[in-house]
C-alpha cells in the first residue's frame, strides 16, 4: 500500500511552470540534483543536465515535480534557481 500514489498530491512535470528569466546558472557543466527547502527540505533523485551554464528546463520541471510530490508543497511556479554549495545541488524557490 505504501507504493500507491496519493492522487491528491500528484504533480507531473506538465503541472510545473517555468517562471525563470532564463535557464542560465553559474555552475560548471555536469548533472545536479535539485533541492527545495520549503515545508520539508527535499533533494531530488532526478538530475538536471547543465551545459554551457544552461539548465535543461524539461529535466528541472521533472525534478521539481518529484520534489513537490514528496513534500506536499502546493506551489507550481519555479521562480528562482541557484547553485547551493552546502547541498551540492541546484536550489529552487517555488511559488504558488
Amino acid at each position: 500500500m505504501e507504493n500507491l500514489i496519493n492522487l491528491q498530491n500528484y504533480v507531473s512535470a506538465n503541472d510545473i511552470h517555468n517562471s525563470l528569466e532564463n535557464e542560465l546558472i553559474d555552475i560548471k557543466d555536469g548533472q545536479y540534483k535539485v533541492y527545495f527547502e520549503w515545508v520539508k527540505p527535499t533533494l531530488s533523485e532526478m538530475t538536471v543536465d547543465v551545459q554551457a551554464r544552461k539548465m535543461d528546463i524539461a529535466q528541472l520541471k521533472k525534478a521539481t515535480a518529484e520534489i513537490l510530490r514528496k513534500n506536499g508543497y502546493w506551489g507550481r511556479f519555479i521562480e528562482e534557481a541557484w547553485y547551493d554549495e552546502d547541498q551540492q545541488a541546484i536550489s529552487i524557490f517555488v511559488g504558488s
